[in-house]
C-alpha cells in the first residue's frame, strides 16, 4: 500500500489505513487542544481539555506502538473528518463574543469530535477482529472506552453555569 495509490487488498491492509487514518486525527487534534483549553473561560472545561490532551498522547503513543510492533511503514493518510470537525471548532469560536457562550461551543463541538473518534475506534476494532488481529482490536476498544469516559466528564460540565 503506497501513500501516493493505497492498494486495500485484505482485511489488514483496511485496518492498517483505518489506524494510520486515526494516528493522524489524533495528531492534528493534539495540535488544536491546547489552544482551545486557551480560549475556554471555565477553568472545569480547561482541566478537562487538558485532560483530554494527555488522552490524546496516550493515543498517538498506544498506536505508535501498534505500528511498530506490526512493522507497518508510517505514512500520513489525510482523516478529512477530524480536519472538517477541527476546522468548524475553530470557526465556531471565532464567531463567538462572549465567553459563556464560546465555553457552549467549544463543548458541543468537542463531543461532536468524541463521537466520531469513539464510533472510529469501535469500527477499528471491529475490522481488526474480522482481520483475526485479537489483540489489536483490544487496543482500539481501550482507546475507545477512553473515548467514552471523557465523553462522560465533557457531559457533566453542562452543570457549571459558566457553560449554559
Amino acid at each position: 500500500m503506497t501513500h501516493e495509490n493505497p492498494e486495500i487488498i485484505s482485511r489488514r491492509d483496511l485496518v492498517d489505513y483505518e489506524i494510520q487514518k486515526m494516528l493522524t486525527a489524533e495528531l492534528l487534534l493534539q495540535n488544536h487542544i491546547l489552544a482551545w483549553s486557551r480560549a475556554a473561560a471555565s477553568p472545569q472545561l480547561k482541566e478537562t481539555l487538558n485532560s483530554y490532551l494527555g488522552l490524546v498522547r496516550q493515543h498517538i503513543d498506544m498506536m505508535g506502538s501498534f505500528l511498530d510492533k506490526e512493522y507497518i511503514i508510517l505514512r500520513s493518510f489525510p482523516n478529512l473528518v477530524m480536519r472538517a470537525l477541527v476546522t468548524e471548532t475553530d470557526l465556531k469560536l471565532s464567531y463567538c463574543r462572549s465567553a459563556a457562550t464560546r465555553d457552549a461551543g467549544l463543548l458541543v463541538n468537542i463531543l461532536s469530535v468524541n463521537d466520531y473518534k469513539f464510533s472510529s475506534y469501535n469500527t477499528t476494532a471491529y475490522l481488526a477482529d474480522m482481520a483475526g488481529m485479537k489483540n489489536q482490536a483490544d487496543i482500539f476498544r481501550k482507546i475507545a472506552e477512553n473515548e467514552k469516559e471523557i465523553n462522560e466528564r465533557f457531559l457533566r460540565l453542562r452543570e457549571y453555569a459558566t457553560i449554559y
